[in-house]
């Protein structure tokens, strides 16, 4: 399924940063900022409500965390060069072989 997700990513018209270079840098070094900001506020949060007092590393910082922004991230790192072109009869194969695969771990999973 997340093969399928980036072929469809491929696929599509970047609409957001196709305007002008320098609009698409500043995006992304704002994008970029933001980013930086919610993992040390993540890190800050955690040393100041969960570390014991004068530790010298942050306890308790979990992957779960860090999930909201993998949004952001991945628009940080869309490409700007063109997109590939793939005829749809192609993503829909793709598309069904990955529903049937799905289908058939399901099957074999709760029978």
């Amino acid at each position: 399924n997340i093969i399928i997700f980036v072929i469809l990513c491929l696929n599509e018209k970047n609409i957001l940063f196709d305007k002008i270079k320098k609009k698409y840098i500043i995006k992304k070094l704002v994008l970029l900022l933001i980013i930086a900001i919610s993992i040390t506020g993540i890190f800050g949060a955690m040393y100041i409500y969960w570390s014991d007092y004068k530790l010298n590393y942050v306890d308790g910082v979990q992957g779960r965390y860090f999930l909201p922004l993998l949004p952001f991230i991945s628009l940080l790192i869309i490409p700007i060069k063109n997109k590939i072109c793939i005829k749809n009869e192609i993503l829909y194969s793709f598309i069904n072989v990955a529903i049937i695969i799905t289908i058939m771990v399901f099957i074999i999973y709760f029978y």
